[in-house]
């Protein structure tokens, strides 16, 4: 039998005002004071009956919120309810002179305050407050992992989904998990959720306001985004109306209409704040900057970067586009900075400060080059270890070449060379590109049979080597590219 404790406030006629707020079990629990009481007002907060049994009333049944009082001497009442965790909230008064009246008025001013907690419970209720549900079983968290919502009352959580968490949000912008339609966010149109389809959203979270989570344990806190439920793992923190739409463990961070999407698994990448900017491939990241691309849908590219530039591409792997405005690197390994700069060969650091027509039509650039021989005849050197050619030369073109070449012997110690090419190429409005001028200089050879040369082809120009039958020679080239275009 619980002893009350809470300690009474005196109201100015003297009286003695006792209040505490516990909640029921299913068996009765007896609740005594230290002085005899006058009157007794029990509040039912919860959501099925109680009984209260004091004086002469036994067992008075007190619906689910509301309340109810009665004048009568009593030094113990003793509650119960069918359903354990029933909150309520109990105000008992000890008046020494027995003037109900008096005590009335008492109560009146009690309720008043009463009403208050009455509002807010009833707002509780309603959802506008705090909710939470029970999540739908899982392996092996049952039924504890529950749902909660917080903030605006129309933010809501897909049936079927545990673990996952809603909060802020407002009229017309309401934050859920489990949507089949996007096209509401952004507009006045309510953001509901879907309960005829399964969502595999567990473990998800939505905070600001009018977003769309999707994802398995999908982290979003942002304005108007979406996630949808192929990116799981994904995140978005900060700025608005961004998409990860397919590609788990993706991440934009600030910065407004930021898209990542990548068709083949796994996508880990990232958009780091800017404006307007889109992933296509994995592993990959765009920082800062405005309407850059890397890499294109179902290309399967990887590992590039776009990093503070403009209206910029990648379309090749380990591809990086730094400070450019209006650049390209449309190639593996290649690179492109400045303005209007586009590496257009495997491996190609190209730079340019502007342009006089479009994109790519002045500009210069530096290549690798290798090629391993085992014969005495003239091959071409390649961009990579697969043998890439040099890619074919645009029309009206003027393109001066210059190239330093080293040779070693590795099948036995001793031999090497080392030579320098310096060419002119031209090519115009159509037709074979024209070899106008060129010469090779030996800076050193140990063998007479190494030799380099350079030659065109129906589009474009090789840069080769010729080593000696029988030995094997590996053969590296700096390649730099100077050009000016009419096109």
């Amino acid at each position: 039998m619980p002893l009350v404790t809470t300690i009474p406030r005196s109201l100015q006629n003297g009286d003695v005002l006792t209040q505490f707020t516990d909640s029921t079990s299913t068996s009765s629990v007896m609740y005594s004071f230290f002085t005899q009481q006058t009157s007794l007002v029990i509040e039912n907060s919860g959501e099925h009956d109680i009984f209260v049994t004091v004086g002469s009333y036994t067992n008075q049944v007190i619906k689910a919120d509301k309340k109810w009082k009665v004048e009568t001497s009593f030094i113990s009442f003793s509650i119960r309810s069918d359903v354990n965790s029933q909150e309520f909230i109990a105000t008992a008064v000890y008046k020494e002179v027995q003037d109900f009246s008096a005590v009335n008025a008492k109560f009146d001013a009690v309720d008043a305050k009463l009403e208050s907690t009455t509002t807010q419970l009833a707002e509780k209720a309603s959802g506008g407050v705090f909710r939470f549900t029970e999540g739908t079983p899982g392996s092996t968290d049952g039924l504890e992992a529950i749902n909660t919502k917080l903030g605006y009352k129309g933010n809501a959580i897909a049936s079927g989904i545990r673990g996952s968490h809603v909060q802020q949000g407002s009229k017309g912008n309401e934050n859920v998990i489990g949507s089949s339609d996007k096209t509401t966010i952004g507009t006045t149109t309510p953001n509901v959720v879907d309960d005829s389809k399964t969502w595999n959203a567990h473990y998800a979270e939505v905070g600001g306001y009018d977003n769309i989570n999707n994802a398995l344990a999908g982290l979003l806190h942002a304005f108007h985004c979406y996630i949808d439920e192929q990116a799981t793992h994904g995140a978005i923190y900060g700025g608005s109306f961004h998409e990860i739409t397919d590609g788990d463990y993706a991440a934009i961070m600030g910065g407004t209409k930021n898209i990542i999407e990548y068709l083949n698994g796994g996508s880990y990448s990232f958009v780091g704040a800017g404006s307007t900017n889109k992933i296509f491939a994995r592993m990959s990241a765009i920082l800062g900057g405005m309407n850059n691309r890397v890499g294109s849908q179902a290309a399967n590219k990887e590992y590039s970067g776009i990093y503070h530039s403009y209206l910029s591409t990648i379309d090749g792997n380990y591809a990086t586009v730094l400070g450019g405005n209006e650049c390209k690197a449309t190639k593996d390994y290649s690179l492109a900075r400045g303005k209007g700069a586009v590496a257009n060969n495997v491996g190609e650091n190209v730079f340019s400060t502007g342009k006089f027509k479009t994109a790519g039509d002045s500009g210069q650039s530096t290549m690798h080059l290798f090629r391993q021989t085992t014969d005495g005849i003239m091959a071409q050197l390649t961009l990579d270890d697969a043998n890439t050619t040099i890619t074919a030369l645009g029309i009206n073109t003027s393109l001066t070449v210059k190239a330093l070449i080293s040779a070693i012997r590795v099948d036995t110690a001793g031999d090497s060379a080392s030579f320098e090419v310096v060419a002119h190429i031209y090519r115009g409005a159509s037709g074979t590109p024209i070899l106008n001028a060129f010469s090779v200089t030996p800076i050193y050879k140990s063998n007479a049979g190494y030799n380099v040369d350079v030659i065109t082809t129906a589009s474009g120009y090789q840069v080769r080597c010729q080593g000696v039958i029988g030995q094997t020679i590996n053969w590296t080239g700096k390649l730099e590219n100077v050009w000016s275009r009419n096109v």
